[in-house]
């Protein structure tokens, strides 16, 4: 790929990014401010924004966060090599600046930082799935596959 071609890429990515996020600004206000949770307010029961309702809202905003964090992995990729070269530099400082790692070495340090990411949002989801609780006197029950998962 020709860095013309790179940058026009990248540009895209950042734009696309910048457009989901504002969006899931935009579907987190709407939730936020204009259709409030139904149990606090009986009086909102029911209301919709453009035929839209608060769990539709929600779907959208949801798959908008989605999108952004697949946005956010091409753009980790396009990127990998700058990315591992400036976790190695930050870990492993050199003494003299023109010392290279071996990119074995590089993009092992990039490997291990992602797997920490994904461990820590992993361990955060199943922290939440077992702390999930039914309200005392609720009609529904939990999901089957989230009772599996909480605690006794």
């Amino acid at each position: 790929m020709t860095r013309k071609n790179r940058v026009s890429v990248n540009l895209l990515i950042e734009l696309a990014t910048f457009v989901t996020l504002l969006a899931m600004i935009a579907t987190g206000l709407v939730m936020k401010f204009l259709l409030p949770f139904e149990d606090s307010d009986p009086l909102h029961r029911g209301w919709a924004v453009w035929g839209w309702g608060r769990h539709s809202w929600g779907n959208a905003h949801f798959y908008l966060a989605m999108s952004a964090v697949t946005l956010f992995l091409v753009h980790w990729a396009i990127h990998w090599e700058w990315f591992c070269h400036m976790v190695h530099r930050r870990i492993h400082r050199p003494d003299d600046a023109t010392e290279e790692a071996p990119p074995v070495v590089r993009h092992g340090y990039g490997v291990i930082l992602v797997m920490v990411v994904v461990l820590a949002v992993a361990g955060f989801f199943i922290a939440a799935a077992r702390g999930l609780r039914t309200e005392v006197g609720a009609e529904r029950d939990m999901p089957p596959h989230a009772s599996q998962l909480s605690t006794p």
